[in-house]
């Protein structure tokens, strides 16, 4: 998901701002219709990623909460 972010400012013909502290120029000469496709293709990989998150929190809570066993309590560091 970094690299097609990346990708898409590159083919927008913007430079990559690097933390406010400086940036790197484009390597690439814009292509305003392939960073259109970039940009969903980094959407839908965003909207993903959150989804298969919530979805391993709702696991978890499961786990603590209906069948009851030591699951999520193994995962955090103060029951050690």
């Amino acid at each position: 998901m970094p690299i097609l972010g990346i990708l898409t400012q590159f083919m927008r013909g913007h430079p990559l701002p690097i933390f406010g502290l400086f940036e790197i120029a484009s390597p690439l000469s814009a292509d305003r219709s392939l960073a259109r496709s970039l940009k969903d293709a980094h959407g839908w990989l965003a909207d993903g990623i959150l989804i298969l998150a919530a979805l391993h929190a709702g696991a978890a809570i499961l786990h603590h909460w209906v069948l009851r066993d030591n699951t999520l309590r193994r995962m955090l560091p103060i029951s050690r």
